[in-house]
């Protein structure tokens, strides 16, 4: 058992006093729990480059977690790449990308959502979404790009979105997953979509031609599920719990009669290789337990949802398949058992 202490960067924006003041003194509680904190207030000494500062950080290897304070300033900072925020989110961002060791990063805003799912907090992290959403295209003042230039973040703003559904899964959240997943996501002045200014989550999982080349590369059948399953190591999630969102995202999109985006389940791939019943669906043969996720499945009852798995199965070009494997629906919910317990 390792006995490191743990030692954390703490990303922010000098947003006001105020904030600042908040950031210390979250920064003095984590101390005083037996974590060596790093930051800029405390270690960054006068007339020394904040930017290679910033960089040391996130590529240092004694820095075991990275934690990002994501309040307005510093997201608005970041979508436009400019201050310490943005010079923090696009040398942070490619480290997140392209290393395995991932779990430095830790997004606050998926343990605030865990811990304290209100109704506010809840829209405050979809407006959250919204506002990083820009990262999937090139900034305005870029004329020449690649079709894969975005993909690191479309990777991360992804993987993200997993994981605040499946923080919300581990804990029973499932009235404040149906509050998320069915409001809209407002685009503004994105250039995506064709014009749309409001869409459904799916738009969160978008194509990634590097991942195509990388599958052509390594002979793997899927490379980003790969990535997803082993960047989710000491972050208090689960790989089970990311499966479990990405079925969810999967059964309500694909039974939403409206919808025109897909939302493809990368993670189930592992799902094909260990066939079980994802555990919310087994304590689903509860009928009291399954009542519980109604409104998360957008469904009225037992029956009514059994249908609706049925019709996805009828149209058999929707079912997820990889190589050789096909996702097998009934395994996963255990459909026949659901709601025979009262």
């Amino acid at each position: 058992m390792s006995t490191q202490t743990p030692k954390v960067f703490i990303s922010y924006c000098w947003s006001s006093p105020q904030h600042e003041e908040w950031v210390l003194h979250f920064a003095k509680e984590l101390m005083g729990h037996g974590i060596d904190i790093v930051i800029d207030k405390w270690d960054l000494k006068p007339g020394h480059d904040a930017n290679a500062f910033m960089e040391k950080m996130s590529t240092d290897n004694s820095v075991t977690k990275i934690i990002l304070v994501c309040d307005r300033q510093y997201t608005e900072k970041s979508n436009r790449r400019s201050g310490g925020a943005g010079t923090e989110a696009q040398i942070i961002t490619p480290q997140i990308y392209q290393k395995t060791e991932q779990d430095k990063i830790v997004a606050t805003f998926i343990s605030i959502a865990a811990h304290r799912p209100t109704e506010d907090m809840a829209l405050s992290v979809h407006r959250f979404f919204e506002s990083i959403y820009n990262y999937f295209f090139s900034p305005d003042n870029v004329t020449s790009y690649r079709d894969d230039d975005c993909d690191n973040y479309k990777f991360i703003i992804h993987e993200l979105f997993l994981y605040f559904i499946a923080a919300l899964i581990k804990y029973e959240r499932f009235a404040t997953i149906d509050f998320f997943l069915s409001t809209e996501f407002y685009l503004g002045n994105s250039r995506s979509r064709r014009g749309k200014i409001m869409a459904s989550y799916p738009i969160f999982r978008d194509y990634l031609k590097s991942f195509e080349l990388r599958a052509k590369r390594l002979r793997r059948i899927s490379p980003r599920a790969d990535l997803l399953k082993e960047r989710c190591n000491s972050v208090g999630i689960d790989f089970k719990h990311l499966m479990a969102a990405d079925l969810i995202l999967y059964i309500r999109n694909a039974t939403d009669e409206l919808y025109h985006n897909h939302w493809w389940p990368e993670t189930l791939l592992y799902s094909t290789i260990d066939e079980r019943v994802i555990e919310m669906f087994a304590r689903a043969k509860s009928v009291a337990y399954f009542t519980k996720m109604i409104g998360m499945l957008n469904t009225s009852s037992v029956d009514t949802f059994k249908a609706k798995i049925e019709q996805i199965k009828a149209r058999r070009d929707s079912i997820p398949k990889w190589s050789f494997h096909t996702l097998d629906l009934d395994e996963l919910i255990g459909t026949s058992e659901l709601g025979t317990v009262r």
